[in-house]
């Protein structure tokens, strides 16, 4: 009973395991069309910081960037569903439409609900997760395929096989999506966000900052999530504005301007101060490439780069500085504004507009507040440093591959280049490995080692004329075991 929950157990860490493999390979799937947006979201924000204000393209350019935006749902269930098809061996284009079929289905029964703009991306995610194992599960009876005949190509069967496990399951996936949709509209889960702003901002500026970034973390969009707070933390800009104007000493300066200029350098998690610890200190490759290329962007306070492509989302070993950084810098700026050593910030300012040079703009011109903008950015580095060099201490590649004699067909390498190239994964086995040979060689070092002498005979006179001496290891009982059995685990190279 007990070997066999265990083995269940086994059996359920490895599909947990497989799943959060298909989360980031997902992610890193559709950067490319990430970084399109963001390029626009970068020229757009460059466009209206310089103009003062929005024109005619900068409004349509703003609206490309939204648009592509909604396609992300659409994007990630697609890769999604298609790296799970490979796991699950199953037709992988079919799969990939299927989902974005369900994920459509999800878009259209409720377009109007607010609660859909908060959980869409959840939904895009959580589907294929358990809507292509169960898929999978009725594919394999045959008794449920429509053709058979071998006559017929690979493509043409795969897709008429799918037709019955899409339906079915499409009908269980609008059940549990509807089910949680119906949920969050029936106990308005929206507006459990509610916060009273005037009793304490400061409370309710660290509740915004830890919400957003744990939503974010779990591949929820804060901004949207979060929109009522937003518009709370807008109108403390209107307060904030009345109180200096009367010369009144106020705590309501932690508003909208007050996040984004101090407390989110960078973006959500105040992600700048990881890109320069990964740029100074990031032994993996990739990791410095994807630092580089959002270091533009995180300067305008854009960083979903980082959050699909490190990633950030799903990835337990950034959550902690992704959760503190935020928190540390909002106690050092309100501190500092509270002190007097900075000006409040007065003038609202987009959330996408330029690092330092919107400090100063958001206090009225005052200098100090671009030097806390720098060592809130410094703070938020030491935050993450702790997590760039574990990072570090798990992603060494050691792979070595011998092209040569690769006789793999190409199918069956794709699979294996996607289902094998997750460095988490990677790294688990390297350290299997690792465990298994110190374990043998502890195992050897208790043994005694001697040396058994092989007689060489001539085979014309039948003397003895010399001897090959041979090693043995011998354990406490006296058993003998031969080179074969030990030497392989000293040659071990690790």
């Amino acid at each position: 009973m007990y070997a066999r929950k265990a083995k269940q157990i086994a059996q359920w860490k490895q599909v947990f395991s497989s799943q959060m493999q298909a989360i980031r390979e997902g992610l890193l799937w559709i950067l490319p069309c990430l970084m399109v947006s963001q390029l626009i979201l970068f020229i757009a924000s460059i466009g209206e910081f310089s103009h003062g204000g929005r024109t005619p393209w900068l409004d349509f350019l703003f609206e490309l960037y939204y648009y592509l935006n909604n396609l992300f749902p659409i994007l990630l269930t697609a890769a999604l569903s298609f790296i799970l098809a490979m796991q699950w061996r199953l037709p992988r284009p079919p799969i990939a439409l299927i989902s974005i079929v369900y994920l459509g289905l999800f878009h259209k029964l409720f377009q109007g609900s607010d609660s859909r703009l908060v959980l869409e991306l959840v939904i895009s995610v959580a589907t294929p997760l358990y809507s292509v194992p169960m898929i999978a599960a009725i594919y394999k009876r045959r008794w449920l395929r429509l053709v058979s005949n071998e006559q017929l190509s690979r493509i043409v069967r795969e897709s008429l096989n799918l037709i019955l496990p899409a339906i079915f399951v499409g009908v269980v996936v609008i059940c549990i999506n509807s089910s949680v949709m119906v949920f969050a509209e029936k106990y308005n889960v929206i507006s459990l966000t509610n916060m009273d702003y005037e009793a304490s901002p400061l409370t309710f500026g660290a509740v915004f900052a830890a919400v957003n970034s744990v939503l974010w973390f779990m591949g929820i969009h804060g901004y949207y999530a979060l929109l009522p707070w937003i518009e709370v933390l807008e109108q403390g800009i209107t307060a904030t504005q009345d109180a200096v104007s009367i010369g009144q000493v106020t705590n309501e300066f932690v508003n909208y301007s007050f996040m984004g200029v101090f407390v989110f350098t960078g973006g959500s998690g105040a992600t700048l101060g990881l890109v320069v610890i990964l740029i100074l200190f990031a032994k993996s490759k990739a990791h410095r490439l994807i630092a580089i290329a959002s270091l533009p962007l995180s300067l305008f306070n854009i960083n979903e780069v980082l959050l699909f492509g490190l990633p950030i989302i799903f990835n337990p070993r950034l959550f902690l500085p992704f959760l503190l950084a935020p928190f540390a810098n909002l106690i050092t700026a309100y501190i500092a504004i509270s002190q007097g050593w900075v000006a409040p910030p007065t003038s609202a300012m987009p959330f996408s507009s330029p690092i330092f040079i919107n400090g100063w703009l958001a206090t009225d011109g005052d200098f100090s507040a671009v030097f806390l903008q720098l060592f809130n950015v410094a703070l938020s580095a030491l935050i993450y440093f702790p997590a760039v060099m574990a990072l570090n201490s798990t992603l060494r590649d050691r792979d070595i591959g011998f092209r040569s004699l690769d006789t793999t067909y190409s199918r069956r390498y794709e699979e294996a280049q996607t289902l094998s190239s997750d460095y988490l994964m990677r790294e688990k086995a390297q350290n299997q490995r690792r465990d298994r040979i110190e374990r043998e060689l502890k195992q050897y070092s208790q043994k005694e080692f001697c040396l058994e002498y092989q007689p060489q005979v001539c085979s014309k006179s039948g003397r003895v004329v010399g001897c090959e001496a041979l090693i043995r290891a011998k354990d406490d009982s006296g058993k003998v075991e031969y080179p074969g059995a030990f030497l392989p685990w000293f040659e071990k190279e690790e």
